[in-house]
């Protein structure tokens, strides 16, 4: 197949967690040809975007979308930066490598929704298929897979890492050797998607490139941002518009269209296509194809920093990962068995700090995190035009109970900080500082609301469900409802956000996504 004159069996509109992985699970047909579109570089090997001790420096770079959010209304009206990688890879190649599946009963919840074939028995397999797990083959892990999934050696903790293990323990938190095992419960030292040299393995390098060579029957184009899916007189996806270099284009395919944008991007072009809420898209003056809520359902995970200077220097070059250690733990508002809150323990100061080009090395942070957050939010197109940025509202903090759960994560990271393991380290508090004092709720309200942020984990917003459900986008088979050959696989299709990092579910979502795939195509045929 060339750039210029095959049309591909199969396009895949981004290269992220899940595109890549559909990519190649679809080209180990090899009677099949496949055409990735990835609006950003092909870059894999630039050390911002290889070695661990540099994420963050990619947010703002030529890797990242750069979006903000709208104004937060519940957050001082400010407006929050949203990284998400435009790169091969996607956001994959940028984020912070924590190797977490959720908790399995998410799964289940999805599966009581009515989605058939998305319970946590029936995806296991696709996790364990996705990994090669340090830790060997076991009944929740796999070997033989394109992630490479390691351990952090608890030699190469930082002293805040090691401080950590051995105070949640005077918190009364038990140790979870594995947080993707039976029980998600408790603290544990984290694995991340790194090569045994602890350089990242994102889906690109892990799926596309791998062991071997690019797939043969794979095209991959690169700085080639999709604009809008066309549509036969049936309503048949049936080819993909772009911008390429500057230049516009059109390329056809023979059998589907696979979108792999993510939560912010998916939607986009969707709406941008015609498939969306009928009044926002005739009032943008694009035609309806089809009246579906594209864009609603928008949930991310949100945190504020618990952050403390250092009495003990940090060279942190001689550390694995920025983030080392997290527990899991339930508040008032959690579902019996389904921690809600998620703290991790990271060697910088703030999220700021990850933008600087020598971080300071004197000073760690705790990240409690809103794992299932109430508030609900929407992804809109700005214009009609598919270049200008969409406008991303989460409405972080609508909800009270994401604050009720976030003031808990708080008061919990500075208890667990009070203990004499963090004696010898623990210097001066910078966030949330000398002004807010335990026990005074006005003022932690009102910090949480100046600093609340994203994890980077927005989803939601081409949700999952069965015929029966009027909110959702797609259906079990992943197939965008009311036209034919186009679906979407990534962290959009989910019915609600899964407890803990997102990037193991979506690959595992890519990885179903494609047996789906094959397992419809083989139908076909066999009816034919």
């Amino acid at each position: 197949m060339t750039s210029t004159q095959s049309s591909p069996d199969y396009i895949i509109v981004g290269s992220g967690s899940a595109g890549c992985v559909v990519a190649k699970r679809l080209s180990e047909k090899p009677n099949l040809s496949i055409l990735v579109l990835e609006a950003g570089p092909a870059s894999v090997t630039d050390p911002i975007l290889t070695e661990p001790m540099k994420y963050g420096r990619a947010f703002r770079s030529n890797y990242d979308w750069k979006y903000f959010t709208e104004e937060q209304e519940q957050a001082l009206n400010r407006r929050i930066l949203w990284p998400r990688g435009k790169v091969l890879g996607g956001t994959s190649a940028i984020n912070g490598m924590a190797w977490v599946r959720g908790n399995y009963k998410n799964y289940d919840d999805w599966a009581a929704l009515g989605n058939e074939g998305w319970d946590s028995k029936s995806l296991l397999p696709y996790f364990k298929r996705s990994e090669d797990n340090q830790r060997g083959a076991s009944k929740y892990h796999g070997i033989g897979g394109p992630i490479s999934v390691v351990d952090i050696p608890k030699e190469k903790l930082s002293p805040a890492g090691s401080a950590f293990m051995r105070a949640v323990i005077d918190a009364g938190i038990q140790i979870n050797e594995d947080i993707n095992g039976e029980v998600q419960d408790g603290a544990t030292i984290l694995q991340v998607n790194q090569y045994p040299d602890f350089h990242r393995c994102s889906s690109a390098t892990a799926y596309l490139f791998g062991i071997k060579a690019q797939p043969p029957n794979i095209d991959i184009w690169s700085d080639c941002q999709a604009t809008r899916i066309l549509f036969d007189e049936t309503k048949k996806a049936v080819s993909v518009e772009f911008v390429r270099n500057g230049k516009p284009g059109t390329v056809s395919c023979k059998k589907e269209i696979i979108i792999c944008g993510g939560a912010v991007n998916s939607p986009q072009i969707l709406m941008l296509s015609g498939i969306g809420p009928r009044k926002h898209l005739e009032s943008l003056g694009i035609e309806c194809l089809v009246d579906l809520p594209v864009g609603e359902n928008l949930q991310d995970h949100i945190w504020a920093p618990v952050a403390h200077e250092s009495r003990v220097p940090f060279k942190h070059l001689e550390y694995a990962n920025h983030v080392e250690c997290c527990l899991f733990t339930t508040t008032r508002l959690a579902k019996p068995g389904v921690p809600d809150l998620q703290i991790m323990q990271c060697n910088i100061l703030s999220g700021d700090e990850l933008l600087q080009e020598k971080p300071n090395q004197t000073g760690f942070l705790f990240v409690p995190v809103v794992l299932y957050p109430k508030s609900r939010g929407t992804i809109t197109l700005r214009s009609k035009d598919p270049l200008d940025f969409p406008l991303i509202q989460p409405n972080y903090l609508s909800n009270v109970e994401d604050l009720e759960v976030l003031i808990n994560g708080i008061e919990l990271s500075r208890k667990i900080l009070s203990s004499t393991a963090f004696d010898q380290i623990r210097g001066r508090e910078i966030f949330p500082g000398e002004g807010v004092q335990p026990g005074d709720s006005a003022s932690l309200i009102k910090y949480i609301r100046n600093h609340v942020d994203t994890l980077y984990h927005p989803v939601g917003t081409c949700k999952m469900g069965p015929s029966s459900d009027s909110s959702a986008v797609v259906d079990t088979r992943l197939r965008v409802k009311g036209v034919s050959g186009l679906r979407v696989a990534d962290a959009s299709i989910m019915p609600v956000i899964v407890g803990g990092n997102t990037h193991a579910p979506v690959v595992m979502i890519g990885e179903k996504a494609a047996d789906i795939i094959i397992a419809d195509l083989l139908r076909t045929m066999a009816s034919l």
